[in-house]
């Protein structure tokens, strides 16, 4: 394995690195909270602490992680994946759902700090600005209808923020994150880059805008397809049978996630495979089950190049890698600018 392969000074410094940040950040959480006197300053810190982090992991904890339908939902999918895998070779508690499971409380805290306020930000910006947008006459239309229209009108929109994901250079660096996953896992769904899910939350709420959907329609909406994300990320052997000319199964999704050439910027469908068909990028084979991963970037962090220790700061690791990379091309750019030899004067 990999990690065989590593000499004991670059494991040492894996589990330094690894100690450390939990010291840093077991230190920034706790010494608010130990420092003996008070101050407006201090108090804010500790309410913030207190409120955006304690609270809210502990409501994903106990509120989500340990609920009913989170441990049977869980549990299938992991059977189907034991009984079922599209890789043999691939652990069921491999590194890959280590890190994926971080990237679950990841997401949490992205959510809770950026996702809440960036969405009531935008819809404040397009009720103001553009609310000539949206359908008149819709709430006399049966509720079933515009519910169908907006789950396609969502639908297309999640289609289309994916294929500008994989065309525009920019964008891809940091979706590159989300298809660096080698093991895929019911976890996958959170592997994103904070860049990646602002772009997806600037383009998802525009059909319920205008459309001028209810939060309970919404919040149905997502509990669906958020789940169903999840279970066709998981590496499970299957392609659903007839079902898969209309819905993305985990076969299909697999194959966008392919680290083959032939392969590259296929299948990009949320929930139904009509975009895919309409637009010339669905694959249309059934039966393969590739490799998974970043192809040609030998340098990007993924698990199977880590250590355990390295592992858990996986995410972290992959969120500072794209601007890093970003800003190591611009300055390379800029040097080839003015290293240029100036033109010489012709006789």
């Amino acid at each position: 394995s990999w990690e065989t392969k590593m000499n004991a000074s670059t494991l040492k410094r894996d589990w330094a690195v690894l100690i450390g940040a939990l010291a840093i950040a077991g230190l920034a959480l706790v010494v608010p909270f130990a420092v003996p006197f008070d101050s407006p300053i201090l108090d804010e810190v500790r309410a913030q602490i207190d409120h955006r982090i304690f609270d809210q992991l502990a409501n994903a904890l106990f509120g989500w992680v340990l609920s009913i339908e989170f441990v049977i939902v869980v549990s299938i999918v992991f059977a189907l994946q034991y009984t079922l895998p599209a890789d043999p070779t691939q652990r069921l508690f491999g590194k890959g759902l280590v890190a994926d499971a971080i990237y679950f409380f990841w997401d949490h805290l992205v959510y809770v700090f950026l996702v809440a306020v960036y969405v009531a930000l935008l819809l404040s910006f397009l009720n103001e600005y553009f609310a000539f947008l949206k359908v008149p006459g819709l709430a006399e239309t049966p509720a079933w209808l515009r519910f169908l229209v907006g789950v396609l009108a969502a639908d297309f929109i999640a289609w289309f923020q994916h294929f500008l994901k994989h065309k525009v250079p920019f964008l891809w660096r940091f979706h590159k994150v989300h298809h660096s996953t080698t093991e895929m896992t019911l976890f996958s769904d959170f592997r994103f880059h904070v860049i990646d899910r602002v772009v997806t939350l600037t383009f998802s709420p525009i059909p319920f805008f205008i459309l001028g959907f209810q939060v309970p329609e919404i919040v149905a909406f997502e509990f669906v397809r958020r789940w169903y994300n999840r279970f066709y990320h998981a590496g499970i052997h299957t392609d659903l049978g007839p079902l898969r000319l209309v819905l993305v199964t985990p076969q299909s999704h697999r194959i966008h996630h392919s680290r083959l050439d032939a392969h590259r910027d296929k299948n990009l469908g949320n929930l139904f495979t009509l975009w895919d068909r309409l637009f010339g990028t669905a694959a249309s084979d059934f039966t393969l089950y590739p490799p998974t991963g970043v192809a040609n970037d030998a340098k990007f962090p993924c698990e199977y190049r880590s250590s355990w220790p390295r592992t858990v700061l996986l995410p972290f690791y992959q969120q500072i890698y794209p601007p890093a990379e970003l800003a190591s091309d611009i300055c390379r750019q800029f040097i080839s600018w003015f290293s240029r030899p100036a033109p010489s004067d012709s006789l």
